[in-house]
């Protein structure tokens, strides 16, 4: 048994799958000497370089986990595979023990894959069944990087499907870490532009973000359209009015059928009718090929601008 003077060296073991890390043991007063001392005599086991177990705690893949996390230290947390796996994320299975952190270490922990990482923090980063992890929709960016797009696209689903992540939150972490060259941002930015039944509101932001990213000129959102007499035409995602250029947004529809498809007709004819050049963007132009939209766009405002002899917005 180790000495009583410090129970609390039991407080926290047992929050942490039986695991003690050396820097704790001296926040607590204990010097080198006296833990080398445990060691010796076997009051404490070593796990890895700096990270003990209490003798006869079990070893379970959670501990593993949390071993390697410790030994790491500098914010590391449980990543891409291992961290899907933590999540219960469909696709994966708990077998690897992987982690990313700054790693300054000159030796990692053995059995350990790890990952270098600078931008982890509280944004990515939280706690689960008491084990610093990736949130996960890090982990789906991250997941992306060591898995093959099937892998990807199966735990894009279950995540969604079982509210382990929103839209908008894989989005957020794709604008933020999904600079050109990270590895991982491919998969996961193909996964969300395969996508169908995306809600309109998340569609409609990531056009305004489109629009916002690559420069475009600010149109009038939800602007209604009427004809000549007043009467209403239809209510449009987005409008250029200099150009008269109308910009649809195809997200999951509710209308199915041939009544549907004459109702779109229609609807788009009117449109015409009324002097605008309706353009149409699924959710895969949008994430898939926003480059090439934006590019677009910007084309046929200026195609637009020379035919009706306007003079567009900067």
């Amino acid at each position: 048994m180790l000495p009583s003077m410090d129970s609390r060296i039991y407080d926290i073991t047992r929050c942490q799958y039986g695991l003690i890390a050396r820097r704790q043991l001296l926040d607590l007063g204990l010097t080198d000497r006296q833990v080398d001392h445990f060691l010796q005599w076997g009051h404490l086991i070593r796990v890895h370089r700096g990270v003990y177990a209490l003798p006869g705690v079990p070893v379970t893949w959670h501990q593993r986990l949390l071993a390697a996390t410790l030994a790491l230290g500098n914010g590391a947390a449980v990543s891409h595979r291992a961290a899907a796996a933590l999540w219960r994320i469909d696709g994966t299975g708990r077998d690897l023990v992987e982690v990313s952190g700054e790693l300054l270490q000159q030796t990692r922990p053995g059995h350990v894959i790890t990952h270098r990482s600078t931008d982890l923090g509280p944004a990515y980063v939280t706690k689960h069944l008491g084990i610093p992890v990736t949130r996960p929709a890090r982990t789906l960016l991250d997941l992306g990087a060591v898995s093959s797009q099937a892998i990807v696209d199966r735990a894009v689903d279950d995540a969604l499907a079982r509210g382990c992540v929103e839209w908008d939150e894989l989005l957020d972490v794709l604008n933020a870490l999904g600079r050109r060259g990270r590895r991982g941002t491919g998969r996961l930015r193909r996964s969300l532009a395969e996508r169908t039944g995306v809600p309109s509101t998340v569609l409609e932001a990531e056009f305004q973000r489109l629009v916002a990213r690559h420069g475009l000129p600010e149109p009038m959102y939800q602007y209604e359209i009427r004809d000549e007499h007043g009467v209403f035409v239809a209510k449009v995602d987005a409008v250029y009015l200099d150009v008269r250029i109308v910009i649809e947004l195809d997200g999951a529809s509710t209308r199915v059928g041939r009544n549907a498809l004459l109702y779109d007709i229609t609807r788009q004819n009117r449109i015409v009718q009324c002097g605008f050049l309706p353009l149409r963007y699924a959710w895969r132009c949008l994430v898939g090929t926003p480059q090439h939209t934006a590019r677009e766009i910007l084309r046929l405002r200026e195609q637009r601008a020379r035919e009706l002899g306007v003079a567009t917005a900067a």
